[in-house]
């Protein structure tokens, strides 16, 4: 599918997660945090490039997913539970597709069984080497529990 096919997207979400900072938010985006926390806008990432892709975050001029921020519509849905939501997309014509993603999609979910895959994937976009990675990846594997948060705690001011 063509995001120029896009006439309209409406996004239901648990109320609690709707009203979330940031989640209603549909632009102008000045930050990253302002994309990522939008859900006009990573739905329409998604529809754009055809997947997720962790640059678009970054791109805050990409005329093939604005147009489809601007035709969308989020509204909150108390019968779907946290980490859920349901999406609705009328394109030109009038034919309609939908999906509901339920729980957070735990088929989808990253574990450890993916995240390599999917790290991977991060690490080339930001256009590091697979070696990088892999070094990177044997440090993290042998910290102990606990050691993460505190080396995040030593990069605090």
């Amino acid at each position: 599918m063509n995001a120029g096919e896009i006439e309209r997207v409406t996004i239901a979400m648990n109320p609690f997660e709707m009203r979330y900072p940031g989640t209603l938010n549909r632009g102008p985006f000045r930050s990253f945090s302002d994309v990522l926390m939008s859900a006009a806008f990573c739905c329409a990432s998604v529809l754009a490039c055809g997947r997720f892709d962790f640059a678009d975050l970054f791109n805050l001029d990409h005329r093939d997913r604005n147009r489809p921020i601007d035709a969308t519509e989020v509204h909150d849905d108390p019968s779907l539970p946290t980490l859920s939501c349901s999406i609705e997309l009328r394109l030109k014509g009038g034919r309609k597709v939908s999906d509901t993603l339920i729980d957070g999609g735990r088929e989808l979910a990253i574990d450890a069984s993916s995240i390599d895959e999917w790290a991977l994937g991060r690490w080339r976009e930001a256009e590091r080497s697979e070696a990088q990675y892999r070094a990177f990846r044997a440090a993290v594997d042998v910290l102990e529990p606990g050691a993460a948060k505190q080396l995040l705690e030593t990069l605090q001011p």
